[in-house]
């Protein structure tokens, strides 16, 4: 079964994570299938924006924390870090469409997308300190400016869990719908697709500002922390002990 399916339609790459007996936790593997879609997508004049979203009722459990066991992450390696780097600089809309859990990077990935659907079922959360780790993608910098400190603070410090209703409340959601996210996700995709590639490149970069230098940093930043931490013996067995229980 192949764990990364994508599939292109009027204008839109839709990535699917194809994970479902695992809430589609994301491998080293999957990070390179997923990176190298959006590398093609950049100069593939037939995409107007990207799409991802998971299979079988759930966005992402986050990282697969087996493989981070076997091949703890490096701050300048491939993987996830060339996912990060991907998404952060990615020059066309991107979007997601979220469903049951999205955990860890199925958060903090949200701050990259321009739009985000989710059902009414969704669950956020973002538990990096209680697996002995930091957050990534930027968020730390991102998120205070997105959904506001306390909300950020919430995430991060606390660890809580926030519902579909409240996530579009502070704005880390966009949209948020009664059933299956993906056709309102799409509808949306398609729309930006249909438009003036060249406006709304501009307009994305335009948006981004002068954030797009802070972001790179802050995404090292993050890195080298978070592959320290990952790497100590207090991190692994917690992972241990959270594989085991």
């Amino acid at each position: 079964m192949d764990l990364i399916v994508s599939r292109q339609e009027a204008g839109v790459l839709h990535i699917v994570l194809n994970r479902p007996a695992k809430r589609n936790a994301i491998t080293i593997a999957m990070y390179e299938a997923i990176t190298a879609l959006l590398r093609q997508a950049e100069t593939d004049g037939m995409i107007g924006c990207v799409l991802i979203s998971g299979s079988g009722g759930a966005f992402t459990g986050g990282n697969d924390l087996l493989d981070f066991l076997q091949a703890p992450p490096a701050a300048d390696g491939g993987g996830a870090m060339a996912f990060l780097d991907a998404i952060s600089t990615f020059p066309k809309p991107l979007g997601a469409a979220i469903e049951g859990v999205a955990v860890g990077i199925g958060v903090t990935l949200l701050f990259h997308c321009d739009f985000a659907v989710a059902s009414a079922n969704a669950s956020f959360s973002a538990p990096f300190i209680s697996l002995g780790l930091v957050p990534e993608a930027a968020s730390t910098y991102l998120a205070p400016r997105q959904i506001g400190q306390k909300s950020a603070n919430r995430l991060f410090l606390l660890g809580e869990v926030l519902g579909a209703a409240e996530a579009l409340e502070i704005g880390l959601i966009s949209h948020l719908v009664e059933g299956d996210p993906l056709p309102r996700a799409t509808e949306a995709a398609r729309q930006i697709a249909s438009r003036s590639p060249q406006a709304t490149i501009e307009t994305k970069r335009l948006l981004r500002g002068a954030t797009a230098d802070q972001v790179a940093r802050q995404i090292a930043a993050e890195a080298d922390v978070f592959a320290d931490l990952a790497r100590s013996d207090y991190c692994r067995a917690l992972f241990k002990r959270f594989l085991e229980g």
